[in-house]
């Protein structure tokens, strides 16, 4: 896991305690042909977790296991470490979550502001607290 990951994996843990989970079985997403891949996590039974600092086209790939996930709820969590425009990103991330999606499922982006190498939680907490609140997470 690298720098950035772990720094919003903090701040989700500060908000949500043991409802957060990143436990191999609850992450999985089974693709065709036997292969599967894990997204970042999930909070309690239903909100699955995608963070992401990469470059938009590595975050647009993620946002497949993401929407693949079984969970109804589905938060992506962008931090603007590689991305060359943070707020395009995150714009082009909610029209595909929203074209995409199955109808039954809620979405969320999130852009923080910190990154791994400059944390900002005092600004970053809020905007995910709001996120999830908005998901109808429960909070700690």
């Amino acid at each position: 896991m690298g720098q950035h990951a772990a720094y919003g994996r903090s701040l989700l843990v500060d908000l949500v305690g043991k409802h957060f989970t990143d436990d191999w079985r609850a992450t999985m997403v089974e693709y065709c042909g036997g292969t599967s891949a894990h997204i970042d996590g999930v909070i309690g039974e239903d909100c699955a977790i995608e963070i992401e600092a990469r470059v938009d086209k590595q975050v647009r790939g993620a946002l497949v296991d993401l929407l693949l996930h079984g969970c109804s709820r589905k938060l992506l969590i962008l931090i603007p470490a590689w991305m060359n425009q943070p707020a395009k990103s995150k714009e082009q991330c909610e029209g595909i979550l929203h074209t995409l999606k199955r109808p039954s499922d809620e979405v969320h982006v999130v852009l923080l502001q910190g990154t791994g190498d400059n944390p900002m939680p005092k600004k970053d907490k809020p905007l995910l607290k709001a996120a999830l609140l908005e998901l109808g997470v429960v909070l700690r």
